[in-house]
């Protein structure tokens, strides 16, 4: 749709509507049960790469913050999820919960376990 607001003012109204949406969209919590049971689905279906015998597996996942949303994956290691795993784990967040318009700071992190391996290998 093209408006021509400088000059006519036409679509200022719908502008501003669909910015309300956006913002109430960025300041609302995601249902954490649904969150979690939809990156596990995400994994379950769409398997993320693996290095010889150890596979990408989802730990944990957390929604700690709004405006805009982060999203926080545990994840047993994080060089395991590619940018493109994690955008179709985004796109079907966006999806599932109308995320249109809304940035998602979608993070990783490495689960405990993992970083205290690679201390005592450094200190050893």
């Amino acid at each position: 749709m093209v408006f021509n607001v400088p000059l006519e003012r036409d679509g200022i109204d719908y502008l501003l509507d669909e910015l309300v949406e956006v913002n109430e969209r960025m300041n609302t919590m995601l249902p954490h049960e649904l969150l979690r049971n939809l990156i596990l689905d995400v994994r379950a279906l769409y398997s993320p790469s693996s290095r010889g015998k150890q596979f990408g597996e989802i730990r944990a996942v957390l929604h700690d913050r709004t405006n805009p949303p982060r999203i926080v994956i545990k994840v047993n290691d994080t060089s395991l999820f590619t940018p493109s795993y994690m955008r179709l784990i985004e796109n079907h967040i966006r999806k599932c919960f109308d995320l249109t318009g809304v940035p998602i700071d979608l993070t990783l992190s490495a689960s405990r376990k993992r970083r205290e391996r690679r201390k005592s290998k450094v200190f050893q």
